[in-house]
Order: structure tokens, then C-alpha cells, then sequence
């Protein structure tokens, strides 16, 4: 079974972001230039001229002042772009991240932030949405989060603590409707199953390798109906 090449997809882009920052030098950006300074003010070894020289030369030394990847939502692009290339999923979008669009879970619905009370303990926003056509007469609407944590640790178990929210709130959902929080990273493969217990067949918690396989499969229990 095929899954996200999250390795791949966080070097390619730290290799991208190293070759703004060469470009950046040549333009003479002045943000770039500040941090040239203050990184020759903590290494006094360094001359200016001699870090210019070593940017412009070496890009893992470039890569000390570039955007860090991991902070730009490199993992869930590379997963949208995986659950994309699978065959029958239709209209799969990243879904808006703020109000008033930004889609969210609360008994068993799922609403947009417009039309949430304050008094209420939504879900964090859902990432994720697309359709998967079961039969002529039956089709699926997929709701997504997701995240891909590689270690344990505080901000990791409080994202973990998210998605376990999102699938609390969504028990209760139509039949047609699906919620997945999709989890990545060798650290949920511990909590998977213990989370998994309190799920529904439509409110499940997986990586991204078993998306496919079972949608395919809760398909054919509807059908089954």
C-alpha cells in the first residue's frame, strides 16, 4: 500500500527554500542581510564577507537561513497531493483555516464557524473535503484533519488531543457522511489502537496509506444496507 513521501517532499522543499536565500543575497534583500549580521555578531569567527561567500557556495550552510519546512505546512500539502492522485476521490480541496468558511465538528455535525455559537466547544477547523462515488445512487462526503507527527512531546500530545476531539464530536454524523483524522508519523502508531476503540465505522483515525482501502471498504457496507 503506497503512502505520502513526507521525507522526500520536506527536503525538496528545504532545498528550495536555501535557493531563495541565494537569491535573496543577490538581490541584497535587507532582512537576509540583518540576520548575516547577527549571526556574525554570535560567531565572531565569521567575517560578513566570508558568510556571503559560504551562502552563495554551499547550500546546507545557505539552509541556516532559510524558512524551516516543517513549518510550512509541507506535511499536509504532501498529503492532500496523495489523497488526490487516488482514484474516485472527486472535489478534494484544503478546506479555508480561519472564520468565517473554516469548517468545524460539534454532536455530530459538521458547520461552518459562521454558524457557531460561542458557547460551544468546536472541534479545531477540519483540513480536508471530497466525495467518493459508491454507486449510482450513493455517495460519500469525506472530511479530513491531519497531522504527522515524528516524536512524542507536549505540542504533539496536545495535537494528538485535537484530533481525539474532532472524532468525540463527530460521532453522530449521517451515515454518508465520513470524518477521518488522519495521522502520520511514527508517534500515533502507539495510540492508534487504543483511540480507535471509541470510534464509529464513519469516524475512524488512520494513516494515509489505509485512506483509500477503507473508504473502499465502508462503500461496500452501504451498500450492504
Amino acid at each position: 500500500m503506497t503512502a505520502p513521501d513526507f521525507d522526500s517532499a520536506v527536503n525538496e522543499a528545504a532545498t528550495k527554500n536555501a535557493e531563495i536565500v541565494e537569491t535573496e543575497l543577490a538581490s541584497g534583500n535587507v532582512d537576509l542581510l540583518d540576520k548575516i549580521r547577527r549571526y556574525v555578531a554570535r560567531h565572531s569567527v565569521y567575517h560578513e564577507l566570508y558568510v556571503r561567500r559560504a551562502i552563495s557556495r554551499d547550500h546546507l550552510f545557505a539552509s541556516q537561513f532559510a524558512k524551516d519546512p516543517k513549518k510550512q505546512n509541507v506535511y499536509e500539502k504532501c498529503a492532500l497531493d496523495f489523497l488526490a492522485s487516488i482514484p474516485g476521490f472527486g472535489d478534494i480541496k484544503k478546506l479555508p483555516s480561519g472564520p468565517p468558511n473554516s469548517m468545524h465538528l460539534i454532536q455530530g455535525n459538521v458547520l461552518p464557524a459562521s454558524a457557531l455559537k460561542s458557547s460551544q466547544r468546536a472541534t479545531k477547523s477540519i483540513d480536508f473535503y471530497w466525495t467518493f462515488r459508491v454507486s449510482e445512487t450513493i455517495s460519500i462526503q469525506v472530511y479530513a484533519s491531519h497531522k504527522y507527527t515524528g516524536e512524542g512531546g507536549g505540542a504533539q500530545d496536545n495535537q494528538r488531543v485535537d484530533l481525539e476531539h474532532s472524532l468525540d464530536q463527530a460521532r453522530g454524523l449521517d451515515p454518508k457522511i465520513m470524518f477521518l483524522a488522519i495521522a502520520d508519523g511514527n508517534y500515533y502508531k502507539a495510540h492508534i489502537p487504543r483511540i480507535r476503540r471509541v470510534c464509529a465505522k464513519n469516524v475512524w483515525i488512520l494513516p494515509s496509506s489505509e485512506v483509500e482501502q477503507y473508504i473502499y471498504g465502508y462503500g461496500q457496507l452501504l451498500l450492504l444496507d
